[in-house]
């Protein structure tokens, strides 16, 4: 076994070596490959001397392992081949001896034992099986036995309900990119399973296989179903894919098929790739992926695309004719010689246009045509933006030939300044797509907006984009308001001379130019605010209305910002997110307009009366307006008069009991309220929220108030890491944490340790700049501190321990997490009055930094 053992480890050895050399993917496979049928081979002979019957049956390798493409750590699939005369009795000690010691020797085996006509009965009801029997290979046993079922079961599976295998392989596809993130744009991607993976080809392979009765590419080209350059590129890109595969596998030492941001280095320095220009090595390794993907993903579409059309029923469709266009076999493609056509660069924008009005696909053949005349494109520019502004204010679109026209080069040649974003590539965990794929799912929502489609999710921004009289600046805007990127600086700032330069381009009258300059430019500004600001605080209000300066520009501005966290990533978009979009759009809104009611800008003067009216039903006169006295006027701006009672409750049982708290589900979002009442004392809220933290829930909004009887009272809302409200055992947990904090029975670190859970951030990621900043010009009574940083138990609680300690009150705090990146917004005071002292800010600024950057827990 030892020996066998050693004979293993030397085998990947040297195919490791061929890797690390420069060999191919494929060579590297079929080294491997063979070592294992090695080694396969000796243990069945080994066990056959003990067990004769084993003679008798084929042991056969089915899918990557029959096509001798074995990876470094894939699984082996094996098929035990028996006649029906063999007894299982007879057969299953050796078998389960094989077995045994080829999981010894830690080969990750499947496998399964069937007759010949078990297999066919098995292939018909299981797509996946048929499919890996086509690739199948005897490694050992009974040569006749295997010669028959080559002859007889599988050339029947290869003719029988042929039409109906290929759409369940081609629903199976689409299943499958759908299951891996639905676009090989992601910044994670899957090498194997994802969309332009490994996966792709092996099944167009197989449905070649099954409708042209051709096998790999090299039969693909006899037939003439692909030409020579279509199959070289293929070839290079799936040996790149490969070799990418195997380097995952080699460095891991087990199977690891995702381009994870911890493999994203050490692979691009194995490909070579290396920092230049502004760009990483990752950035220029990920977009060869991309572009190699994207290859192999349009190859993969032609073959399976010409395979359909092959199908009775396709054959059976009637040729349309539409003007410069035909639609063949449900396929759009050019009426008489490609070439006559791309004399007229309007032809190949026409041809988007149509394939979408008739909700058919774009013919392979007519693709290539097209991607070849991106150059002519490119040259028309200006002759076809009128072309380009129709399409993209098509009444009905949903914007989806977007998608394809970048697909095919032909976006980028229109629009250079978005073909510099393709497969720009963002190494953090917020961002689930590539900077290009993101852009256009912005503005695939605006049109799905404006579609009516997502009318039951977003009523009122349904409505409001309905009010757009011309919604063309703000499609542009979805396109090109991540155009700054990848430039330094500021991203929504630093791309003025390249919007001014489309917008000419393209042609826009001077109030969609201002209007598309504004939205780019300030495309962040409305989530920031939203998010990170005190919006019960009327100066703030006024800035923003400032900043925004028209209802057509904070209207356009609101629609964007929806679409553009809602694109970031699945469940990005939050009912906490809505609720805060929403407050600050109708504030701005009304002061835009002329509103001062009290409804939108009401002052604590105005507020208080409401107060003392219910505080002295249980209080009377005198009780009620000692408690007002004891509130900051700012308590009175942001807390409803309907939650008084509540607090004057809530501030008792804390001044007899020590601890006072209620927790309550918000009535709409996702997240809880949670109000503490307690005598005030040197970092309570630091400990409030070390104790939160260690339960694994973040705070995304803190109202801090102390009174003048000594008495803290704190409003936060809060939810899970995973975004739901707080659930009645962990609210059990959180308060028994509080108390025994307060009563310093425990630490915090001990605290903090005892609840440290695995999780996300226990796995390297990319990482965060910790960033601290202190602006005194958004708020009149406080200075507010801005932070960045990687995300980590404990950070909240290291925050608000050194504001403490440099003698800062904190009055209000806005925090949101974003995978790994933490971001929060402290409005603080010394003393009562803000930081104005440049040297004392600075240290400050430093000591802020500091905690930032210190390790977990």
């Amino acid at each position: 076994m030892n020996a066998l053992r050693e004979e293993l480890d030397r085998g990947r050895r040297v195919a490791e070596r061929a890797h690390r050399s420069g060999a191919s993917g494929e060579a590297v496979t079929y080294r491997w490959t063979d070592s294992v049928d090695s080694i396969v081979r000796k243990v069945f002979a080994e066990i056959l001397k003990d067990c004769p019957a084993l003679g008798e049956i084929s042991l056969i390798a089915l899918g990557s392992y029959g096509r001798r493409g074995l990876s470094p750590y894939s699984d082996i699939d094996l098929l035990v081949l028996r006649d029906v005369s063999n007894s299982l009795q007879s057969l299953g000690p050796g078998l389960q001896a094989v077995n045994s010691r080829l999981w010894d020797l830690k080969l990750d085996l499947g496998w399964s034992l069937r007759t010949s006509e078990e297999c066919e009965e098995a292939a018909q009801k299981d797509s996946m099986l048929k499919a890996a029997l086509f690739d199948c290979r005897l490694i050992a046993g009974n040569s006749v036995l295997f010669e028959k079922f080559q002859s007889g079961m599988l050339r029947k599976l290869f003719h029988e309900r042929g039409d109906e295998f290929i759409n369940i392989k081609i629903g199976e596809l689409k299943i499958r990119r759908e299951k891996f993130g639905g676009s090989l744009y992601l910044l994670e991607p899957q090498v194997k399973e994802g969309e332009g993976g490994l996966r792709d080809l092996e099944t167009a392979l197989v449905i070649a296989q099954v409708r042209f009765r051709a096998r790999g590419l090299r039969g693909l080209l006899r037939q003439s179903v692909l030409g020579p350059g279509e199959v070289a590129d293929l070839r290079r890109a799936r040996d790149f894919l490969q070799r990418v595969r195997n380097q995952l596998h080699f460095s891991a030492r087990r199977k690891d098929d995702r381009l994870s941001f911890e493999s994203q280095q050490s692979t691009a320095d194995f490909f070579g790739c290396r920092t230049d220009s502004g760009e990483t090595s990752i950035d220029q390794f990920m977009l060869q992926f991309y572009s190699t993907a994207r290859a192999l993903r349009a190859g993969t579409d032609s073959i399976v695309q010409r395979c359909e059309e092959e199908s009775g029923l396709r054959r059976h469709i009637p040729t349309v004719r539409k003007g410069p266009f035909k639609i063949f076999r449900g396929a759009l493609t050019f009426e008489g010689d490609p070439e006559d056509q791309l004399a007229y660069p309007s032809i190949l924008l026409e041809a988007f246009k149509v394939a979408e009005e008739e909700k058919v696909p774009i013919y392979s053949w007519a693709k290539q045509a097209i991607r070849g005349g991106r150059d002519r494109i490119a040259n028309s520019r200006e002759k076809l933006a009128a072309v380009f502004k129709g399409m993209l204010m098509r009444p009905g679109t949903r914007g989806q030939f977007l998608f394809e026209m970048h697909e095919l080069g032909i976006l980028g040649a229109l629009l250079p300044e978005f073909e510099r974003l393709t497969a720009k590539h963002l190494s953090d965990m917020y961002h689930v797509y590539t900077v290009d794929l993101h852009s256009l799912f912005v503005t695939g929502r605006l049109y799905s907006l404006r579609a009516g489609d997502l009318l039951e999710q977003e009523q009122a921004l349904t409505r409001q984009i309905g009010e757009v009289a011309d919604p063309l600046p703000l499609y542009l805007a979805g396109l090109l308001h991540d155009t700054g990127k990848g430039l330094g600086g500021n991203h929504p700032t630093g791309c003025e001379n390249q919007i001014q330069q489309a917008g000419e381009r393209l042609q826009l009258d001077v109030k969609q130019l201002d209007l598309l300059s504004f939205l780019v430019r300030s495309h962040l500004l409305m989530s920031q605010t939203a998010q990170r600001r005190d919006l019960s605080d009327p100066d703030l209000i006024r800035w923003f209305a400032d900043q925004v300066k028209s209802v057509e520009r904070l209207n356009l501005l609101h629609l964007l910002t929806y679409a553009d966290i809602s694109s970031v990533a699945p469940q990005i978009w939050t009912e906490w997110k809505r609720q805060l979009l929403g407050t600050l759009f109708e504030k701005t809104r009304a002061y835009l307009i002329g509103d001062r009611s009290p409804s939108q800008f009401e002052r604590p003067d105005q507020t208080r009366h409401q107060f003392l009216l219910s505080w002295a039903k249980a209080r009377g006169s005198q009780g009620a307006r000692e408690l007002a006295d004891s509130l900051p006027d700012r308590y009175f701006a942001v807390t409803q008069p309907k939650r008084a009672s509540h607090h004057a409750r809530l501030l008792e049982s804390g001044r007899r009991r020590g601890l006072a708290v209620s927790l309550r589900p918000h009535l709409v979002g996702d997240f809880s309220e949670l109000t503490v009442s307690a005598p005030d004392r040197p970092r309570l809220l630091a400990m409030l929220a070390g104790a939160l933290s260690a339960h694994q829930v973040q705070v995304l909004k803190a109202e801090i108030f102390s009174t003048s009887q000594g008495m803290a009272l704190d409003f936060f809302n809060i939810q899970t890491k995973q975004g739901k409200s707080i659930e009645r055992r962990r609210w059990s947990r959180i308060r028994s944490s509080l108390r025994h904090l307060l009563l310093g029975t425990f630490s915090m670190e001990t605290l903090l340790e005892r609840h440290r859970t695995l999780s996300l951030l226990d796995r390297p990621l990319p990482s965060v700049i910790a960033i601290a900043s202190i602006d005194n010009r958004i708020s009149r009574s406080y200075s507010v501190v801005d932070v960045q940083a990687e995300d980590r138990p404990g950070l909240l609680y290291d925050l608000t321990s050194a504001l403490a300690e440099a003698g800062c009150e904190i009055a209000s705090a806005r925090v949101s997490t974003e995978a790994n990146r933490a971001l929060g917004s402290f409005y603080v005071s010394r003393q009562g009055a803000k930081l104005t002292e440049g040297v004392t800010v600075e240290r400050l600024r430093q000591d802020i930094i500091a905690v930032l950057s210190l390790p977990a827990y």
